[in-house]
């Protein structure tokens, strides 16, 4: 396997990934799913762009659902400025409601409204595990329904796949099988760096 930025996703064609990214930008929601060093951070770094993509990498120190909420919204941020400034107070009035994690949705979807911004999530991992960041996940991707979300994990954990899928939000996740270089991509990168194979 090809270490973690040693080639550039766009400098080798990839048929089969390449199949699947375009599968999957005809739906609103899209994720990866695989192991650490399988390439999702690198493929999400080369579909992302522009300036109305807002991108929110979780990992373990974001993996509760205050510190997530709150992270997002420093992200969002880039488009929405009053977003993380609104926070604490967003999160005190949650506090007070049955389903925090659906009123705190609803908050950050009033920040973006009118705002044409796609989500990419980068190492959600432990996080996916946590129902009120999964639902909380959900109610904005149901808010939003025109707008793109994007989310790289190690495992689906508590994320409505089943129903997104049965729904047609999303194609089949993205995993390790169409990640992961096939001996021809092998053979390519070897080429391009001056490399001989056995």
């Amino acid at each position: 396997k090809l270490g973690a930025g040693e080639v550039a996703v766009d400098l080798i064609r990839r048929p089969r990934l390449e199949r699947c990214l375009v599968r999957a930008a005809d739906s609103a929601i899209t994720v990866l799913v695989g192991a650490a060093g399988s390439g999702k951070s690198e493929t999400l770094h080369a579909q992302r762009g522009g300036s109305q993509t807002i991108s929110f990498r979780v990992g373990n120190e974001r993996r509760t659902f205050a510190r997530f909420v709150r992270g997002l919204a420093e992200a969002v941020s880039s488009v929405a400025h009053s977003a993380h400034a609104s926070f604490p107070r967003a999160w005190e009035r949650s506090l007070q409601s049955r389903s925090p994690s659906i009123g705190l949705a609803h908050w950050l979807c009033e920040h973006l409204d009118g705002i044409d911004a796609n989500i990419v999530i980068d190492d959600l991992h432990d996080a996916a595990a946590d129902p009120s960041i999964a639902s909380f996940l959900a109610k904005i991707a149901e808010l939003r329904p025109d707008a793109r979300l994007t989310i790289a994990v190690r495992s689906v954990g508590a994320l409505p796949i089943a129903l997104w899928s049965a729904t047609r939000r999303m194609e089949r996740p993205i995993q390790d099988g169409d990640l992961c270089f096939d001996v021809g991509e092998v053979v390519q990168a070897a080429e391009q760096r001056g490399l001989s194979l056995p």
